[in-house]
């Protein structure tokens, strides 16, 4: 259990106390639009500056807490919201066969990864294992592609 009461150690960095005298580092910082940005706690007051000075660094890139959280949504998350809002000016069968793609080819190797941590390695093992696995030809593989290209 924590104690209600924090005592701030530098600006953006507070020491809590836990039950039996443990000490945990809560880092907190505002964005340029005022709204707190991802917080975290750390057992050393050293990994807590390294991360304080990480949301600086993103603070001056203009980064909002918005787009910070938006890194550590799943893809599967973020495929449900594209095809919400993004996908409304194409056709009904073509809305349906990315639905399929996505469904069958992109989500169960993607979905479960966060926005932010998907590298190109991981786009090309779901066109790998479309190939290998599936034994699709050149277009279909296309089409995956195509497909996570517009989501991107």
């Amino acid at each position: 259990m924590v104690s209600k009461k924090r005592v701030v150690v530098e600006p953006g960095i507070s020491v809590l106390r836990l039950d039996g005298g443990k000490k945990r580092y809560l880092v907190r910082l505002k964005d340029g639009n005022k709204k707190w940005m991802p917080s975290r706690c750390f057992d050393r007051l050293p990994e807590a500056r390294m991360f304080k000075a990480q949301l600086l660094m993103d603070r001056r890139r203009s980064t909002t807490a918005d787009q910070l959280a938006a890194r550590k949504m799943r893809f599967s998350d973020y495929w449900d919201q594209w095809r919400a809002e993004c996908r409304s000016d194409c056709g009904e069968g073509w809305r349906k066969e990315q639905q399929r793609i996505g469904r069958v080819y992109i989500l169960p190797f993607l979905g479960h990864i966060a926005i932010g941590d998907i590298r190109s390695r991981d786009i090309g093992l779901v066109l790998d294992r479309a190939r290998a696995r599936k034994k699709l030809g050149p277009a279909m593989q296309r089409h995956i592609y195509n497909v996570m290209h517009k989501a991107f």
